[in-house]
């Protein structure tokens, strides 16, 4: 694959509902809030977003026969992610979809919306949606979204047939 850039290919959506981490069916991503679309601004608030990722602790195993001390592998866990959006004066569809408190998945489609390409699927619940402050600093309004990963993701799904 040719190399990229992702803000004008990837698309995100927040569904309500996935079966399958590994394989989010069209009707799932169809019911989900578009969050970004590439080329168009039809819900495309989504400025950035981070804190998608896991991390691992690895566990210590000393060896009483090396001086080396060896390490296996331990638990998993998720940062703290974040999304950041452009306001809009004029819908509230993003802010409806994350209300504080809801639950549901964020499907990330790094390559776009196209049949058997990769897609993480991450399991969050909504902790906080806070506006940026009024400032006279010269950008456009934005607000952001705090989620909690739940429970382990899937980052090598495949993208349902469109």
């Amino acid at each position: 694959m040719a190399r990229f850039h992702p803000s004008n290919k990837s698309k995100v959506v927040f569904a309500p509902a996935v079966a399958s981490l590994s394989a989010p069916t069209r009707a799932e991503v169809t019911a989900g809030t578009v969050l970004t679309v590439a080329g168009s601004t039809t819900y495309a608030g989504l400025k950035e977003m981070s804190g998608f990722e896991t991390s691992a602790s690895d566990i210590t195993v000393p060896d009483v026969g090396t001086d080396h001390d060896g390490t296996i592998p331990g638990r998993t866990s998720s940062s703290n992610a974040m999304l950041t959006f452009y306001d809009d004066d004029a819908s509230s569809t993003i802010r409806t979809a994350l209300a504080e408190g809801t639950t549901g998945y964020i499907i990330i489609m790094p390559y776009g919306d196209s049949s058997g390409v990769r897609v993480e699927t991450w399991p969050v619940r909504v902790s906080a949606l806070n506006d940026s402050q009024i400032s006279s600093a010269n950008e456009a309004k934005t607000f952001t979204a705090a989620v909690s990963i739940t429970s382990k993701p899937n980052k090598n799904g495949t993208c349902p047939a469109p």
